[in-house]
């Protein structure tokens, strides 16, 4: 692969995550949905236990929106991303530590989510596209009973 086609690849799916992750914060359903290919392989059973899913994009945007519904402020921090891209294809590896807010009669506003995730995405028609979603789940601190 040519070394400039390359670097520019490896660019284009970092702005993918961000635009994903800038998105779900700011809870822009449409630009969510842009990210991700028509089927997706979306697991987050390493958080919430069960099955990974296969899902259309409008069926994570709704997701998220149905279970952030309470949460009055998202924030997603990445580090260390990785890109590793070969033709067509490409994996992105990051971790990520996940602020939520909401006010609370006892001031125990926040909860953090931290853990990694493991991206994979297509070139379609010259658009990376995310087909498989994986967060690997580590830790949650502060109220972990924020209802979210």
């Amino acid at each position: 692969m040519d070394p400039f086609v390359y670097m520019l690849d490896r660019e284009a799916v970092g702005l993918v995550v961000n635009q994903l992750f800038y998105a779900l914060d700011n809870r822009e359903w449409s630009s969510l949905q842009e990210c991700f290919s028509p089927r997706v392989e979306f697991d987050i059973t390493s958080l919430i236990g069960g099955e990974k899913h296969h899902l259309r994009p409008e069926q994570i945007a709704t997701l998220w929106s149905n279970s952030l519904s309470e949460v009055q402020h998202l924030q997603h921090q990445i580090t260390n991303l990785t890109v590793f891209v070969q033709n067509e294809r490409a994996t992105a590896h990051f971790y990520c530590s996940e602020t939520h807010f909401k006010q609370l009669p006892s001031g125990n506003n926040t909860r953090s989510l931290n853990g990694s995730y493991d991206i994979h995405l297509t070139k379609e028609s010259g658009v990376w596209k995310i087909h498989l979603f994986r967060y690997n789940h580590k830790f949650i601190s502060g109220n972990a009973a924020l209802k979210s």
